[in-house]
């Protein structure tokens, strides 16, 4: 296979090389469930991301060595921009400090630790850094934490937490926490054996502290795991003592801890990653997918006892692997099992990687990936121009304008990371429990780029999925397609309302028909016929067409028609009114009239409901039945929306029902919990909760737009 450059663009909006840089241990599955249905309220640390991120919150990291080898890069392999200049390889020698308080004393013994991370065992960290480095790294350590006990600092653990997880303002925080804790082990810990690299600088320190974590306990009153980097720098043995992690004692009970945090925060602390689940916790990220995501917390309960391999991207900033890119297509590639062999590869148009790009992996469930939903090909379409990582979701009929950076193409179409509905599943892999063997332009999901452009990729014949995976990569590929974006299934559509139908066509000349069904395609009903591309008219014998642009009209004297092809359009609208039928299954198709073969329609179905009743639609209210559905607190029809919502009793929570009671789905709104009422003024909700404060809230957007002080207490 020949290899060429795979120069990664230095996102720098992500990088943080000073001491703000921070990043958090993502929610236990079961707190994020509680917080889902209202059983507790949303932690505060959840809701206010925006102060968090500006102190650096959730910031990669990579040393001035590293920035200054990716802008100096050659070409001719893979270059890293995240972490140290050179990848941990080799003996890797971490620190474990264990701290205990006057008002929390440790429960367990210091040797517990040992175990856990330093002895070469299934189920330490040890073990699972030297799956994933493929035996290239072994993490020791030259003190033993059964060696060092339990240290004790000045003050009281509810002083370093200070009732704000431990994040707050400096020194009531970890950071002081961390520098009192490396001042107590210094006569005793040479701390230059931890500058692994002689970059002057402690390369892997973890800090573990009496207690729960509130990652677990969802409590402020507990210390949330995070990667961060201290204050006021300590320099001890002529190192500086700058990145570190913070872990807890245990979940639950004393002796339960696993390695998943532990494995997490250290992929922050020595290899510089991101975070790839969704920050604000409106969508999942990579999901179980990924270490850097949910994928920390799999194992058997309490969960992290087998946390997931790191996703390709992050495997290959780790330096453990280099991706392959496919600069020819091939047939019948063979795809080997990342567990055992370190092998991705790298597809794009015509070869050319850039800053977008997808990459394929072979995940089976096997060793510590035993625990992921299931098992096949991976694809991800990543996207290094992104700066928010993966906090802003994008799926057909979601119009938030922007995406992940890195996203995983659910083979069964669904979404259902981006829309929340699922931490990851069996339809996710290819073929998955979909049975999906392609992915190309016209399929669902689809290799056309954010754009909405053909890409020219196309995976096919992917095999059954097992340790060996066999399919072919092409990479000029110049299939016809025709993609429908929205409808794409669930939406509530209002009859007589104006509503877009869109679609992505690649490669498509002629006209295009467009149809409708309200019984899941029994039968057809017309709607129009439209140009597969963008018509212009113009009197100048040569026109540029930006292929940002749908439509494009010019009125001159003497007219010339110029029929721009549909691959140089991003997308194409055609606005419907609805018909007035009331069915909750519908589609909407698009043909070509040159060549019926090409056609796409609704993913799944959607629901049409007239403009007027009779209809109703009943909610209990109840406020200390908080399951399912129930516990609504608070309930409002929004008209431009033709939806429901309903609130939750403690908790950041709303439900969106359709006029006949069907659930569409339920979201968050940052920064509000406890709605008890709303009303809606024709442009935003109010929504009143046990405070004397108004929250109001953008129905569209779905995100808190401000606030009013209730004169009525």
């Amino acid at each position: 296979m020949n290899r060429r450059a795979f120069t990664r663009l230095a996102f720098c909006s992500l990088i943080m090389l000073a001491t703000g840089a921070m990043a958090q241990m993502p929610p236990h599955p079961q707190l994020l469930d509680q917080i889902q249905k209202g059983l507790v309220p949303t932690p505060s640390v959840l809701e206010e991301l925006g102060s968090l991120r500006a102190r650096g919150i959730d910031a990669a990291w990579a040393s001035p060595a590293t920035l200054n080898k990716t802008q100096s890069a050659a070409p001719g392999g893979f270059t890293r921009t995240l972490g140290p200049a050179a990848p941990p390889s080799g003996n890797f020698k971490a620190l474990a400090i264990l701290v205990k308080f006057s008002d929390k004393p440790a429960q367990v013994s210091a040797g517990f630790f040992d175990t856990l991370l330093f002895v070469q065992r299934p189920g330490s960290m040890r073990d699972y850094y030297k799956a994933v480095s493929y035996n290239n790294l072994d993490i020791i350590t030259v003190d033993m934490p059964s060696s060092l006990g339990w240290y004790s600092v000045s003050h009281t653990y509810s002083y370093y937490v200070n009732n704000n997880y431990g994040m707050g303002s400096y020194p009531k925080n970890s950071q002081k926490l961390v520098e009192e804790v490396v001042a107590s082990a210094n006569p005793y810990v040479d701390f230059s054996q931890y500058d692994n690299d002689g970059d002057g600088y402690v390369d892997a320190l973890f800090i573990i502290h009496a207690g729960a974590g509130a990652e677990f306990t969802g409590l402020s009153t507990d210390v949330w795991s995070h990667a961060w980097a201290t204050h006021d720098v300590p320099v001890v043995d002529g190192v500086s003592v700058l990145h570190y992690s913070i872990e807890p004692e245990y979940w639950q009970t004393a002796g339960d801890m696993t390695i998943g945090v532990y494995a997490h925060e250290l992929g922050h602390a020595a290899f510089g990653l991101p975070d790839l689940y969704d920050r604000d916790y409106s969508s999942e990220g990579l999901g179980r997918w990924s270490l850097m995501a949910g994928g920390s917390w799999n194992g058997p309960a309490p969960g992290g006892a087998s946390p997931a391999l790191p996703d390709a991207w992050c495997h290959a900033q780790m330096g453990f692997l280099s991706p392959a890119v496919i600069t020819a297509s091939v047939n019948g590639q063979s795809c080997q099992a990342v567990e055992s062999t370190p092998q991705a590869f790298a597809l794009w148009t015509n070869g050319s990687i850039g800053s977008e790009y997808f990459l394929v992996e072979n995940r089976q469930r096997t060793g510590y990936d035993s625990y992921l939903p299931g098992g096949g090909l991976l694809v991800y379409h990543v996207d290094e121009s992104i700066a928010a990582q993966n906090d802003n979701e994008w799926y057909p009929g979601q119009t938030a304008g922007s995406h992940y950076f890195v996203a995983l193409e659910q083979a069964d179409g669904d979404y259902e990371l981006e829309a929340n509905t699922s931490s990851g599943d069996a339809g996710d892999p290819f073929p998955g429990a979909a049975g999906n063997h392609a992915f190309a332009v016209a399929t669902k999901p689809g290799s056309m780029n954010y754009a909405f452009q053909a890409s020219g990729v196309s995976i096919r014949n992917i095999s059954a999925s097992g340790s060996t995976m066999t399919a072919d990569f092409i990479i000029d590929a110049n299939d016809a397609g025709l993609v429908i974006l929205t409808p794409y299934g669930g939406q509530v559509w209002k009859g007589g309302s104006s509503k877009q139908i869109t679609w992505a066509a690649a490669n498509v000349t002629g006209d295009i028909t467009i149809d409708y069904t309200t019984d899941d395609g029994a039968t057809w009903n017309p709607v129009a016929t439209v140009s597969a591309a963008v018509q212009v008219s113009a009197g100048a014998s040569a026109l540029a067409v930006d292929a940002a642009i749908s439509e494009v009209s010019a009125a001159v004297p003497s007219l010339a028609t110029v029929r721009v092809p549909a691959q140089a359009q991003s997308l194409v609208s055609y606005s419907w009114t609805v018909p007035e039928v009331a069915s909750s299954h519908c589609r909407v198709r698009v043909i070509s009239t040159e060549d019926a073969s090409i056609r796409d329609s609704s993913h799944a179905q959607f629901t049409i409901t007239p403009s007027a009743g009779p209809w109703s639609i009943e909610f209990n209210w109840d406020a200390n039945s908080v399951t399912g559905e129930g516990g609504n607190a608070g309930a409002l029809f929004i008209p431009p929306l033709n939806e429901f919502w309903t609130s939750r009793w403690n908790s950041n929570l709303f439900h969106r029902w359709s006029p006949d009671g069907t659930l569409i789905g339920s979201f968050g709104v940052n920064g509000v919990t406890g709605v008890r009422g709303m009303t809606f003024d024709g442009t935003n909700v109010y929504a009143s909760t046990a405070t004397t404060t108004i929250q109001i809230i953008n129905p569209g957007t779905r995100t808190k737009v401000g606030t009013l002080t209730s004169p009525v207490t």
